[in-house]
């Protein structure tokens, strides 16, 4: 374990159990960074700067801004029905489908789709009640949303690497639940898990978003916003997809643990 800031720590995982054990320990700006196959120098370097830049972003300004070019795409999500055809895009815009290995898309594809439910169907919460307005809804269903349960997207392509990011408005999600879940998933499987937590939530997806993308940075501002950017690195080859093990940045509170 190395200090990077008097607030910041940073813990090398060899295996994607290892996130489990460090996590429940975990509070203000924490890295759980992932073993990289042998050889990828180019990719743990990246990781570096988007962590030391994680450490230093303030409270006012949003991590999707840190993706925002001229060749992003970018926008909101103000109704459940806009889902499929927003991932169909991200899909259709990547560029870079000759240089990765061949499940490259589908695990882009599905942390798109998985970030956009839990956003639409997890984060709102009803004004009056104050309990998670769509929870109950099934994903079938159409859900127009107001302005401020509209979620926004990005998605950014580079040369080594592709990242999509997804901001919601309220800053719901809580380590706890996260860490319950993620065990659940981890020992039982993804499917287990969800038919145990009737109320889905955003553990399963998170689970599966976890497991895809090869870093992930989650941001929460208490009753604020809730912030995840996943990066998939360009592997060309399965093989060293395989033998990655998944990094984590964590930036919440530890009153919101």
């Amino acid at each position: 374990m190395t200090d990077a800031t008097p607030s910041t720590i940073q813990i090398q995982c060899d295996r994607f159990s290892d996130i489990l054990v460090f996590l429940p320990k975990l509070h203000g700006t924490s890295h759980l960074c992932g073993k990289l196959p042998d050889g990828l120098s180019q990719f743990a370097n990246l990781r570096q700067q988007w962590m030391t830049w994680f450490d230093k972003i303030p409270e006012t300004t949003s991590c999707l801004s840190k993706l925002h070019s001229e060749n992003s795409l970018s926008g909101k999500i103000t109704s459940s029905s806009q889902i499929n055809s927003t991932v169909a895009r991200i899909i259709s815009s990547f560029a870079g489908t000759s240089s990765v290995y061949p499940d490259f898309l589908e695990h882009l594809r599905t942390t798109a789709y998985e970030l956009l439910q839990n956003a639409v169907f997890c984060a709102p919460l009803d004004a009056t009640t104050k309990t998670p307005k769509y929870l109950g809804h099934t994903r079938a269903e159409e859900i127009t949303l107001t302005e401020l349960e509209s979620p926004s997207y990005i998605f950014h392509e580079a040369k080594d690497y592709a990242a999509i990011g997804v901001h919601d408005s309220f800053g719901r999600l809580e380590k706890k639940r996260i860490i319950r879940t993620l065990a659940e998933a981890h020992t039982h499987g993804v499917r287990d898990a969800s038919s145990a937590d009737h109320s889905r939530g955003a553990g399963i997806g998170l689970h599966m978003v976890l497991t895809l993308a090869d870093h992930t940075m989650i941001r929460v501002i208490p009753n604020k916003s809730t912030e995840i950017i996943s990066f998939f690195w360009k592997y060309r080859r399965r093989a060293l997809f395989e033998e990655r093990v998944q990094s984590l940045s964590l930036q919440m509170p530890s009153s919101f643990a």
